[in-house]
């Protein structure tokens, strides 16, 4: 995370402020968080206020809200439920 941190820089997305592919193959990786326990995902990203600002502008994207279904946070909580995940709470 701290690696990405750094590519941030100045703009909301990656290398620069207009969403292009780099964002496109690493927005899943934002989407893995979505449905994990809040103060989980905070302490995630304390301190990552570039990748904190990503998520932002990643969740303020019509397309990457359509990228999943309505049951998507349940679907993946259960998922990690049933493999026993250390996030699964």
């Amino acid at each position: 995370m701290e690696k990405l941190e750094g590519a941030l820089e100045q703009w909301p997305y990656f290398f620069e402020s207009v969403f292009s592919l780099v964002n496109a193959v690493s927005a899943p990786l934002c989407r893995y968080f979505d449905p994990i326990n809040p103060a989980v995902t905070q302490l995630i990203f304390h301190g990552l206020p570039r990748m904190s600002r990503w998520r932002e502008a990643l969740a303020s994207r019509e397309s990457f809200a359509a990228t999943v279904g309505q049951d998507y946070p349940a679907s993946f909580k259960q998922h990690l439920a049933e493999r026993q995940a250390i996030l699964a709470d």
